[in-house]
């Protein structure tokens, strides 16, 4: 898009927001004191195939374009206004202004205006409800609160990023789908595959009455491969692989994506021939990837800034500044601005979050000790002020979030001298074998307070590790769970080898990308128990020779 055409939208989406600013009202009601609206536009590009063939292409010409708008209308004043107590639970589907959160495509700025004016009459009244109805309920029960504001006051922000160019070579892009897929061919045991290319590009406008004005830009290409196969006894065993890169030249050669593929099958054969797992509960290592989700899930939610004060959260860490909660030589900061880590890119990278406020390095834990919350524009007690995390999809109300959560250690070993410790402590526990967690598929947790807080994660590749022989033995169906704050001080030993998880986390602003860094862990005691699965019977007939 060019710069001039970028600026338009800016000024259209401004001229609106200053228009109702100054005169929207209704007799009797109070009238807004901020108002801010960000358009999000995307442009989108898939393909993906299968046993060497391109079976889709997802784009248009030119390449599949999204516009979607969000518009907060706060009424009230700072210290009191209409956004519920910590802020989590607030827009839903069935809202009016749900109706009008899509833009239009092209470059019309007066069905742009008129988009934006429909939303924020929509939210103006949505706005005036809510602060009446946080009114009578003031009335009938007590609430919890600090003292803070319920909206920081922050800085005007001017911020104009480059629009960089989405690349997309349709012809090579579908020559690798054709021969990288072609790859799962060659093994009859592999029920199902699919390798998967996309790319995108977002362009986020914004403006709010406090005169900021921002555009912000980022590029997104992924690489994934997938496979699936039945076990002898009729489990559904699957690997993905994925691999994310922020620019088109990055994208690996063919050959070193079939090599790739290749990986991904022995080990889905291996896994096919491993033995299912029983419960168990003893000492494990989590290779990085696997401790990245760990500690996203026990730990980066639980310090998001509104699930201190909200009183549908368990608050796990509310109250706990300056307390010890992990081991002394574990530090732990989110850093968005970071968008490598050695030579890997980092999804959860972003400039300026979702409202207006630039991306800032937070420490959270320093030394094992609690310093710091990831802040949107919701203060809490003795943090008034955002660090740049409040984020959210589209049309969700935006919350603190994680960005690129780093785990760094003060004592690390080799992963040989950390296998060696797993052993001891498994001696020590007089159990027979502990166990190595080497891939993760993803993870979940529980922070509300109306169910137990816990956190599971979904191992894809688990090793058992015999104490007398020390050799490992692939093992399968089982995924990890545990309670925050008894997991996170079982943690024994930390290596010296970091890695990189990417991916997408899913909460109640909506899936937005992140990253996380950490070394692998040892832990104390560590919980599997069997993952449901219905088993399957394999097909009646081999597959057709290619």
């Amino acid at each position: 898009m060019a710069s001039d055409d970028r600026a338009k939208i800016l000024d259209a989406m401004e001229e609106e927001l200053q228009r109702s600013f100054k005169t929207l009202s209704i007799e009797h009601f109070e009238k807004p004191y901020f108002l801010s609206y960000q358009l999000k536009s995307e442009e989108d590009y898939y393909i993906w195939g299968r046993n060497g063939a391109v079976y889709a292409i997802y784009s248009g010409d030119p390449l599949h374009t999204s516009n979607t708008i969000y518009a907060e209308v706060r009424v009230g004043s700072h210290k009191f206004d209409n956004t519920t107590h910590g802020g989590i639970k607030f827009d839903t589907k069935d809202t009016d202004s749900y109706n009008h959160t899509t833009a239009p495509l092209s470059n019309n700025l007066y069905a742009l205006k008129r988009q934006l004016w429909q939303l924020t009459d929509a939210k103006y009244k949505e706005s005036l409800s809510q602060l009446l109805n946080k009114k009578g309920r003031m009335l009938k029960e007590k609430i919890d609160k600090d003292d803070s504001d319920n909206f920081s006051q922050e800085q005007k922000v001017e911020f104009f990023a480059h629009d960089p160019e989405l690349t997309v070579d349709t012809d090579y892009i579908e020559s690798i789908i054709r021969d990288v897929s072609a790859e799962f061919n060659k093994y009859d045991d592999i029920i199902n595959s699919w390798v998967m290319f996309r790319a995108l590009k977002t362009l986020k406008f914004f403006v709010n009455t406090e005169g900021s004005r921002i555009i912000t830009a980022k590029t997104n290409y992924d690489i994934s491969m997938h496979g699936l196969v039945l076990s002898d006894d009729g489990m559904s065993l699957d690997l993905s692989r994925e691999s994310y890169f922020e620019k088109y030249s990055h994208i690996p050669a063919i050959e070193k994506l079939k090599q790739n593929a290749v990986i991904l099958i022995e080990d889905l054969m291996h896994l096919k021939e491993a033995e299912p797992m029983e419960p168990y509960s003893g000492p494990a290592i989590l290779k990085g990837e696997a401790a990245a989700v760990f500690f996203h899930e026990a730990i980066g939610h639980r310090l998001e800034g509104e699930r201190q004060i909200s009183d549908e959260e368990g608050q796990t860490f509310s109250g706990k500044l300056g307390e010890k909660i992990l081991p002394d030589y574990i530090t732990v900061r989110d850093n968005p601005k970071a968008e490598k880590f050695e030579e890997n890119y980092l999804m959860g990278s972003y400039t300026h979050d979702d409202q207006g406020v630039p991306a800032q390095d937070v420490v959270l834990v320093k030394d094992g000790v609690l310093t710091n919350y990831l802040m949107s524009r919701t203060p809490i007690d003795k943090f008034e002020k955002s660090n740049g995390h409040g984020r959210h999809k589209d049309h969700q109300f935006p919350i603190a979030r994680m960005g690129n959560l780093f785990v760094s250690s003060k004592k690390e070993l080799t992963e040989d001298q950390l296998r060696d410790k797993l052993l001891l402590e498994v001696e020590k526990q007089k159990k027979e074998y502990g166990i190595i967690i080497k891939e993760v598929e993803g993870g979940e947790t529980n922070t509300s307070n109306y169910s137990f807080q816990a956190f599971s994660g979904t191992p894809k590749i688990v090793y058992k590790v015999d104490l007398k022989t020390g050799k490992e033995k692939m093992v399968r169906g089982v995924k990890f769970v545990g309670t925050p704050l008894t997991s996170i001080n079982k943690i024994l030993a930390t290596s010296d080898n970091y890695q990189v998880f990417n991916g997408f986390c899913g909460a109640e602003s909506g899936s937005v990308p992140v990253s996380g860094v950490a070394p692998s862990i040892l832990v104390e005691e560590l919980e599997l128990q069997k993952n449901q699965d219905k088993r399957k019977t394999p097909p009646i007939l081999p597959p057709p020779k290619p």
